[in-house]
């Protein structure tokens, strides 16, 4: 605000609140992520929707004790996902296992951590939705750590479509977000809106696809819904 910029692209913080901007009366365009009750800033993808899409891909494939690695639960991208996934079991009928719902940091080490600390529990799954790839492949490390047979045994599906996610020890399936377009598409409304100031605030969602790799039984698979 200082250097008087134009516009915004913002990434919320974990724990941003609507009062954080309150008094930022230049344009703004929140990127990935939405704030309570300024959802109409934000340019997104459905996490609810395709967090449908993940279990609904466990479930048929016959799994009903899935691992669901969370992220951090103060940001936007986090809530949503895992109410996409607890409203796709119960949905479908099944109760979700609290000790199957594990917070992590989003980071490599949280998902190691988190499921190095259940296996050594005892606990049973048989696939792992996780908040975002690098949980995902630090769940495929401690997996592979206790031995534990990718896809065959355990079924693992990330978030982001990380270029390295490709190029792991195991090629990651994954929600693929349309990160280019993302970027775009923000670009495009924050224009519009430093050029006309009327010009009405929207939530723009943009489409998702679940890409299934070396990670789940069904590779090499590009599944839109």
């Amino acid at each position: 605000l200082s250097r008087q910029v134009d516009g915004f692209l913002i990434m919320p913080a974990p724990g941003s609140k609507s009062s954080d901007f309150e008094n930022i009366y230049t344009p703004y365009i929140m990127v990935g992520r939405w704030v309570s009750g300024i959802k109409d800033h934000s340019v997104l993808t459905d996490d609810v929707s395709n967090s449908n899409k993940v279990i609904n891909y466990f479930l048929k494939n016959g799994h009903k004790n899935i691992l669901l690695l969370t992220g951090p639960p103060n940001i936007s991208s986090s809530i949503d996902r895992i109410n996409g996934s607890r409203h796709a079991m119960s949905t479908a009928g099944i109760e979700v296992d609290e000790d199957l719902v594990i917070e992590t940091d989003g980071h490599l080490y949280g998902g190691y951590l988190a499921v190095s600390k259940i296996l050594q529990r005892g606990i049973h799954f048989t696939a792992i939705s996780a908040f975002n790839d690098l949980v995902a492949m630090g769940a495929v490390r401690a997996l592979k750590e206790h031995g534990i047979k990718i896809p065959d045994e355990v079924e693992i599906i990330g978030y982001d479509n990380l270029n390295i996610s490709q190029f792991s020890f195991y090629s990651l399936s994954t929600v693929d977000i349309p990160k280019h377009e993302l970027g775009r598409v923000s670009v495009e409304e924050l224009l519009k809106h430093i050029k006309d100031s009327s010009y009405a605030y929207k939530e723009i969602i943009l489409n998702a696809r679940l890409i299934l790799r070396e990670t789940t039984k069904g590779q090499n698979l590009l599944i839109e819904e």
